[in-house]
C-alpha cells in the first residue's frame, strides 16, 4: 500500500487541537501556550521514518527529551514489537500568558526556557506539567499547518518528509517561528490565507505575493 494514502490517526489530530486550544504548560511559576508543534507518529499503518523509536516512545503521556528539545509521547507499547505505536509531539514553539505574550521559538529555545523558570536546584517544586487553562482562554484558536522542520529525505520515504504534521497558532508579527516567510508563501497559494494578511503578519511586503 502506498503510505500516501495514510495519514496520522485522528486521535492524534484531537489531541493537538486540545494541546493548543484549551491547555497551557507550568514551568516554576510562569505559564504558557503551547503554539507550535510537529507529530511524530510511527506503527504499522503509519511507517514514519523519522520517528526515533525509543523505548520512552511507546509511552502515552511522558516527557520524552529527543536530543535537542522536549516531546509529549502518545505511544501504545504491546506485547508484540510489529504492533508497538512509537509516537509524541515536539513542543517548537510557546507563548507567555501575560497581557503582551512574549513568544520563544525553537525546540532547544523552549527547553531552556522551561528550565530557567526552575531557579536553584534545591527548590522541590522545580518540574513542568500540563494544565487546563483558565475557562477565559480556552477557546478555539485556527490552526495552521506545514511541513516540519528540518528533515532530509531518507532512502525509501515517499512523502513523509513533506507531510504537513507541524501545526501553528498565533499568526502575528511577534511570533517568528521557523520558515515563516515560506510557510506563509504556501498558505497564500493554498488560498489560506491572502496576500496582504500574509504581508500583516509579516511586518513587511514579502516580494512576490
Amino acid at each position: 500500500m502506498s503510505t500516501l494514502l495514510i495519514d496520522l490517526p485522528s486521535s492524534v489530530y484531537e489531541y493537538i487541537v486540545k494541546l493548543m486550544n484549551t491547555q497551557c504548560l507550568v514551568a516554576g511559576k510562569q505559564k504558557y501556550r503551547i503554539v507550535e508543534c510537529e507529530a511524530y507518529y510511527r506503527a504499522d499503518c503509519h511507517p514514519d521514518p523519522y520517528v526515533h523509536g525509543s523505548p520512552e516512545q511507546k509511552q502515552y503521556e511522558t516527557w520524552y527529551f529527543n536530543g535537542y528539545g522536549l516531546d509529549i509521547t502518545l505511544g501504545k507499547e504491546h506485547e508484540d514489537e510489529d504492533k508497538c505505536v512509537y509516537a509524541g509531539i515536539l513542543i517548537r514553539g510557546v507563548c507567555t500568558l501575560e497581557e503582551i505574550p512574549r513568544y520563544v521559538s525553537g525546540p532547544a529555545n523552549v527547553l531552556r526556557e522551561l528550565i530557567k523558570q526552575f531557579g536553584s536546584v534545591t527548590d522541590s517544586g522545580s518540574t513542568f506539567y500540563l494544565k487546563d487553562l483558565p475557562p477565559e482562554l480556552q477557546i478555539e484558536r485556527v490552526i495552521y499547518r506545514s511541513t516540519r522542520i528540518g528533515l532530509f529525505q531518507k532512502k525509501g520515504d515517499t512523502d513523509f518528509h513533506i507531510r504537513p504534521y507541524r501545526f501553528l497558532t498565533d499568526l502575528v508579527v511577534e511570533h517568528k517561528f521557523k520558515s515563516k516567510e515560506k510557510a506563509l508563501r504556501q498558505w497564500v497559494l493554498d488560498r489560506r490565507l491572502d496576500a496582504d494578511a500574509a504581508h500583516k503578519i509579516m511586518g513587511y511586503i514579502i516580494s512576490g505575493l
